[in-house]
């Protein structure tokens, strides 16, 4: 039966009844760690975790452990589901989820959101973005922001969001609805039903910046939402700061470069001494400032601004994040418009390599990103030959 195990020591009642329930299974099946991972190719150690009482597993691995041990997985999964709700570590619903039908904002849609995320047995949002298959349809790090309440979804990340948890036909149609209720009541109209509009993750570095035909109405929209939220709310509260990015975002989206300067720039302190310094929507509204100076003609002073948020993205994030991607690609652009076309191609050759390792050298964008190279190269050859 192999080495003794452990005495259980749960944070919860219902984790440490969990934890002998699965132990007791194995006992009476007279099965090893070692065999049990030959079953269900699963570790031995990932499956003597899921029964050491020290965290809530992945009900994957408890329902794999059931199996194993020949014992009832609705069993098992009815006991996981009570140590899930007692974990202190999960997010407790602070009013009541409603029906899909029912539903009429976003802090309702994000609530069911984080309801189904429990149903489908608490996947890890790694896990999730990896279901969604798709680069960039699903990133964890975006998710994380939706969930906890400081980010508004995008129409597809809602959808990859519920299919990557199992949900599709008619209740598929029933989140769609309930996303299009929710953005009309937060912005003023309701998207076109054939081609929803997303509220964040619109990339605002690609090449399609035309304005939106309903711009002057979302704007007015989210300028009364502000209004209504600082009669109730500290200035500082993180709903404020986040409509007064929206504000911001829209400007920009609208080309009002000027205004939406102002507004980021009186918007950034305030989300560093609520945020700190190095948490997502900081680092974006840096780049988003950034953007706006390069859009003014400062190319050289956004391009200054862009290398330093760079180094602190390697710093915290690590070279190989999709945001280092993204803002190497951009400060490659800003440094060959202000005339630097030598280190603006270092820095796009380390973007390219980035994109052949992760779609190959086949793929449309890594051949954008080729030709837009080799096209700055040639250009640079050719100044050296009329020196």
């Amino acid at each position: 039966m192999g080495r003794r195990e452990i005495s259980v020591a749960a944070s919860s009642e219902p984790l440490q009844q969990l934890a002998l329930w699965l132990r007791s299974q194995r006992q009476q099946a007279g099965l090893t760690y070692r065999q049990m991972a030959k079953i269900t190719n699963i570790s031995g150690s990932t499956l003597s975790r899921a029964a050491s009482g020290s965290t809530v597993p992945n009900l994957k691995v408890v329902a794999a452990y059931a199996r194993a041990c020949g014992s009832s997985v609705e069993r098992a999964k009815s006991l996981w589901e009570s140590a899930r709700r007692a974990d202190p570590r999960v997010p407790k619903m602070d009013r009541p989820v409603q029906r899909l039908e029912l539903i009429e904002d976003f802090l309702q849609l994000r609530l069911s959101m984080s309801l189904l995320r429990f149903k489908s047995g608490f996947p890890s949002l790694r896990e999730l973005e990896r279901r969604a298959g798709k680069y960039g349809e699903l990133p964890c790090s975006t998710l994380r922001l939706v969930l906890k309440g400081e980010a508004i979804p995008s129409y597809t990340l809602l959808c990859s969001f519920v299919e990557a948890c199992g949900v599709d036909g008619d209740e598929l149609t029933l989140w769609k609805s309930a996303w299009q209720r929710a953005y009309a009541k937060n912005f003023g109209y309701r998207p076109p039903i054939d081609h929803p509009q997303p509220t964040i993750n619109r990339s605002i570095w690609g090449d399609d910046n035309r304005t939106s035909a309903h711009g002057e109405q979302s704007l007015a929209a989210l300028e009364q939402q502000l209004e209504s939220q600082m009669l109730i709310r500290d200035p500082s509260h993180p709903s404020v700061l986040e409509t007064r990015h929206g504000i911001a975002r829209k400007l920009m989206q609208e080309r009002r470069w000027d205004e939406a300067l102002v507004a980021l720039d009186a918007l950034l302190p305030d989300c560093q001494l609520t945020f700190g310094d190095d948490v997502f929507r900081v680092r974006a509204i840096r780049r988003e400032i950034s953007l706006c100076k390069h859009r003014q003609g400062h190319h050289q002073e956004a391009a200054i601004r862009l290398k330093s948020l760079l180094e602190e993205q390697i710093r915290i994030l690590g070279p190989e994040d999709p945001e280092v991607y993204k803002t190497r690609h951009n400060l490659a652009h800003f440094l060959a418009v202000s005339g630097n076309l030598s280190e603006a191609v270092v820095q796009m050759k380390s973007f390219l390599e980035s994109r052949l390792n992760r779609f190959g050298s086949n793929h449309p964008y890594t051949e954008r990103v080729r030709d837009q190279l080799a096209n700055w190269l040639e250009r640079i050859e050719k100044e050296r030959g009329a020196e």
